[in-house]
């Protein structure tokens, strides 16, 4: 599992955390047993992080709760998020992680949970997959239709063994609005909603 955070404003959260920060998730069920846990320290100037989760053992279909821990060094405070969610059967996946990349971010690409996007930047969706299917993408405006802009798809293998279906597209010809990414392997199709905004 992958867990994908974005801290508010600096000024909202006080200098200290620009000077780097650590996060701990732990997955719990809902009787508060722990079945995973993952840890990474944000370096400074950092604002969003993606943490693997490593499970004890498989996990089986059913809920959890997803506790989200920072702290920065100088902070009195650490910042807290609880979530529940629902995993399914194995071997399907839930959910799709969003990577941004501008001028803003020094034109790498970094992970975002705020899922509002400029002109000005590329969006990446990734869904891990074990489908060795060809993929194919297209953006879809907020009622569905498809949009002639082209949205490049692709097959990723990382080094810890996950496969990803990706796609990606430059967002600058489209106008402030929602879309979505639709994603397409064998017989699944995903879609995962963004905005773009002035």
């Amino acid at each position: 599992m992958w867990v994908v955070g974005e801290l508010g404003g600096v000024a909202t959260m006080g200098d200290s955390w620009t000077e780097g920060f650590d996060v701990t998730v732990t997955l719990t069920t809902a009787a508060d047993a722990t079945v995973g846990s993952g840890r990474i320290s944000v370096p400074r100037g950092g604002r969003t992080f993606r943490v693997a989760v490593t499970a004890s053992q498989p996990l089986a279909a059913g809920d959890y709760v997803l506790r989200v821990g920072a702290r920065a060094g100088g902070a009195s405070i650490p910042s807290r998020e609880t979530a529940r969610l629902t995993i399914p059967a194995a071997p399907e996946a839930i959910g799709a992680l969003f990577v941004r990349r501008s001028a803003s971010t020094g034109n790498k690409d970094v992970p975002t949970a705020d899922l509002r996007f400029r002109r000005n930047e590329q969006v990446r969706v990734e869904i891990v997959t074990r489908s060795t299917d060809p993929v194919t993408a297209r953006l879809l405006d907020r009622t569905g239709k498809p949009l002639a802009v082209p949205v490049t798809a692709a097959v990723r293998d990382d080094a810890d063994g996950s496969r990803w279906v990706t796609a990606q597209l430059a967002l600058n010809p489209l106008a402030p609005a929602d879309y979505a990414i639709e994603i397409s392997s064998g017989d699944r199709r995903m879609i995962s909603a963004f905005r773009v905004v002035p």
